[in-house]
């Protein structure tokens, strides 16, 4: 927990903040990098007149966007809590604007203030999420302009303020209209660049030429981020993650997990296979809660994972005096000597895709160097011809 009001520069480091994202987030690593530093620049400045941060998350749905304003929220206030979250598909009518900020003096309810301002009243340290940004009424852009210009909003009922120079405001856009903007050419246009500043231009752009969001808004954003998809070997580094707060939830420590492991059983099983990766908390909460209970009852005290012949997982406990605890009685050696088989096999797969794909890369660069060498050669040469041309001119 870090309190933003008396923090030190020590524990704003950035080194700190990403492996304290990494934990939460996998597979965004351009992401965290950028955002860490970004934030830890923020925080120094002890006096602002606006919120900390105004952030816009672009990409599709189940690539880490809410779990890393999460980390933030839990790792600058204390507690995921203190995210004060909107879904902004609600807030599409001309009474949005009532609920976020209270309706005024005469109507009912008047003392009860808005959904935006009487939270942030009681407590200034909030991260406040909007999803789905792009489907809000057109009033409520209006609203965020002034908390991103001032920092400050007036309840309407009460009169009172709320202020939000101790806050984040992250506005999370999940797809974008594919008759307004290709998702695919934004791919292509961010890939080849490696400063942030222009990846935030490039981004910018794309977003004007939706026209669903006022381009006073988008200019006041501080950073905008693009979240990739996530790669097979970054969905079996979440499933260890659940995994392991799932274990730690029962009171069981889980032991060492390989990655390749979990996907071989990810590649095996049609059923976590076919499901995205929202869907994978649900998946291993129902395929080891009733599993995770046996083994505490049986007296186990840690856990590993196994893969059977047929790819499927297996767990077994193991209690402090090195007692194995196998709730599956007919999986004997052979089983698992099958089954490191079937592992080994598959690392050798991804063994032989990389050195192909090294082998691929070496045949391209060299096929650079010879360019650029012989580009060289042809330059020396006409240099050299153009020199001579001046001698013969100028003896």
């Amino acid at each position: 927990m870090v309190n933003i009001q008396d923090n030190n520069n020590d524990a704003k480091e950035v080194d700190d903040l990403i492996k304290y994202f990494k934990m939460y987030v996998k597979g965004q690593d351009h992401v965290i990098q950028d955002l860490s530093k970004f934030l830890a620049h923020q925080l120094e400045n002890k006096v602002r007149n606006k919120p900390i941060a105004c952030i816009l998350f672009l990409g599709s749905t189940a690539t880490g966007k809410t779990q890393l304003e999460k980390a933030i929220a839990n790792y600058l206030f204390g507690n995921d809590r203190a995210m004060l979250s909107f879904d902004c598909s609600v807030f599409s009518g001309p009474e949005s604007k009532c609920k976020l900020i209270g309706v005024p003096i005469g109507y009912y309810g008047s003392f009860r203030g808005g959904m935006l301002t009487r939270p942030v009243m009681n407590n200034p340290n909030r991260l406040i999420h909007f999803d789905e940004i792009q489907y809000s009424y057109y009033d409520i852009y209006d609203i965020l302009l002034q908390v991103m210009l001032d920092g400050r909003l007036t309840e309407v009922g009460t009169g009172k303020t709320a202020d939000y120079t101790q806050s984040i405001v992250v506005l999370e856009w999940n797809r974008i209209c594919y008759d307004d903007v290709d998702l695919e050419k934004i791919k292509r246009d961010i890939s080849g660049c490696s400063n942030c500043d222009e990846v935030h231009n490039i981004l910018k752009t794309h977003l004007l030429c939706t026209k669903r969001v006022k381009p006073e808004l988008i200019e006041q954003l501080d950073r905008i981020y693009f979240f990739q998809e996530l790669e097979e070997i970054d969905k079996a580094e979440i499933c260890i993650l659940y995994f392991q707060r799932l274990a730690n939830y029962y009171g069981l420590e889980l032991g060492y997990v390989d990655p390749i492991s979990i996907y071989c059983a990810m590649v095996a099983n049609d059923t976590i296979n076919i499901f995205g990766i929202r869907e994978l908390k649900r998946i291993i909460t129902d395929f080891m809660r009733e599993k995770l209970i046996e083994l505490k009852e049986a007296g186990a005290n840690k856990i590993r994972l196994d893969i059977d012949p047929n790819g499927e997982l297996i767990i077994y406990g193991e209690s402090y005096n090195s007692e194995i605890i196998n709730l599956k009685n007919d999986y004997d050696q052979t089983e698992n000597d099958n089954s490191r088989e079937i592992i080994e096999n598959q690392e050798n797969k991804f063994l032989k895709y990389f050195s192909e794909a090294r082998k691929e890369f070496i045949y391209y660069f060299s096929r650079l160097i010879l360019f650029c060498l012989e580009s060289i050669r042809k330059g020396v040469c006409l240099i050299k011809n153009h020199i001579q041309k001046l001698q013969k001119e100028h003896p």
